[in-house]
C-alpha cells in the first residue's frame, strides 16, 4: 500500500477520535495506523529528519483538523474531538481534504489562506497570483511552505501564551533563551533571575565569564502597551549605576519609536527584543517547545 498524503488522513483520523475519547498524540498514531492496510515497510519508512513518514503525516492531519476547529487540546499533550468534529464524524465530506476542510470551517480558511499568502511573499513576486503560486509548486516546495505556515502559527500560538504568564516564568523563559543563545560563559550560575522583589529593574544576569568581566543585564517586561523611552532610560540608568554597559530589554509587546531612537544615541550596548521577536527565538533556539513529531 502507497502510504496515505496527510490529507488522505483526515477521514481516518476523525473516525478514530469520534468516539469521544482523550487521546494522547502516540496513542492517536497508534489506532490510526491500525486502520490502515499498511506493510511493515510502510510503517518503518522514515523521513530525512528520521521521522517516520506515518507517523509525520499523522501529526499534519491532527493539525489541519485543530485549525479547522475539529478536534482541541483540552489539557497539554491530550486531544479531544469537538462537537462540530463529532457532527462531521457522521456524514463527512468526499474528498474530504484541504480544499474540503476549507469549505466547512472558515476559521481554517483564514488560516490556510493567510499562511499561503505569508509564503508566497516569502517565495514569490507580488505579481504573480495565488493560483500560480499554488499550483506551480513542487512537492518539495509545497512541504516547505507548509513547514514555514506551521512555524508561523506556533509563533504566534507562543507569543499569545508569553503576555498572559506569570510575570515571574517571564523573566525566567526570558534568561533560558539569552542562555539558550549561547550567552554565558558555560558555568553553574552563569545566567541567573534576580530576586523578584527590590531587584533595581535589573530582571536577570548573564556572565560571559568567571571573573564578571563581561556581564549583560537583561530586564524582561510583561507589559500591554507599548514600552516608551522613560522605561528604556530607567533600565539604562540601572546599568550604568552598577557599571554594567551591556544589556537585554524584551517585551511581550513592542518599542515605541523614541525608545527604538533613544537606544541609538547611548553609548552602552542595548538590545531590544519584542515579544513576536522572542517567540521566534524560542522556536529557533527550543526554548518551552519541542519538536511537532517526536
Amino acid at each position: 500500500m502507497v502510504i496515505p498524503q496527510y490529507y488522505d488522513l483526515f477521514e481516518p483520523v476523525l473516525r478514530v477520535m469520534s468516539d469521544g475519547k482523550t487521546r494522547r498524540r502516540a496513542e492517536i498514531v497508534s489506532d490510526v495506523e491500525a486502520c490502515l492496510d499498511l506493510t511493515d515497510e510502510d510503517r518503518a519508512a522514515r523521513l530525512e529528519s528520521g521521522s517516520r513518514v506515518i507517523k509525520n503525516r499523522i501529526g499534519w492531519a491532527l493539525l489541519y483538523l485543530r485549525k479547522a476547529g475539529f478536534l482541541v487540546h483540552p489539557t497539554r499533550g491530550n486531544i479531544k474531538v469537538t462537537k462540530a468534529g463529532e457532527d462531521l464524524s457522521k456524514k463527512m465530506p468526499s474528498p474530504f481534504d484541504v480544499e474540503a476542510l476549507q469549505s466547512i470551517s472558515p476559521s481554517f480558511d483564514e488560516w490556510i489562506t493567510q499562511s499561503r499568502d505569508s509564503a508566497r511573499r516569502r517565495r514569490k513576486s507580488k505579481q504573480e497570483c495565488d493560483k500560480e503560486v499554488i499550483t506551480n509548486q513542487t512537492p518539495e516546495e509545497d512541504l516547505y511552505s507548509t513547514v514555514s505556515a506551521l512555524k508561523q502559527s506556533l509563533i504566534g500560538e507562543i507569543h499569545d501564551r508569553l503576555t498572559t504568564c506569570d510575570p515571574k516564568f517571564f523573566e525566567q523563559v526570558v534568561v533560558d533563551v539569552l542562555q539558550a543563545m549561547g550567552y554565558g560563559g558555560g558555568f553553574e550560575g552563569d545566567a541567573e533571575v534576580t530576586p523578584f522583589v527590590k531587584d533595581g529593574g535589573i530582571d536577570g544576569v548573564i556572565q560571559q565569564d568567571r571573573l564578571g568581566l563581561e556581564t549583560v543585564y537583561v530586564q524582561a517586561k510583561r507589559v500591554q502597551g507599548t514600552v516608551s523611552r522613560p522605561a528604556i532610560q530607567s533600565f539604562v540608568g540601572a546599568m550604568q549605576g552598577e557599571g554594567v554597559r551591556k544589556g537585554v530589554f524584551v517585551t511581550t509587546s513592542s518599542f515605541t519609536r523614541d525608545a527604538v531612537d533613544y537606544v541609538k544615541t547611548i553609548e552602552s550596548r542595548l538590545v531590544l527584543v519584542d515579544g513576536t521577536r522572542l517567540a521566534e527565538l524560542m522556536v529557533d533556539h527550543g526554548v518551552g517547545v519541542s519538536p511537532l513529531y517526536e
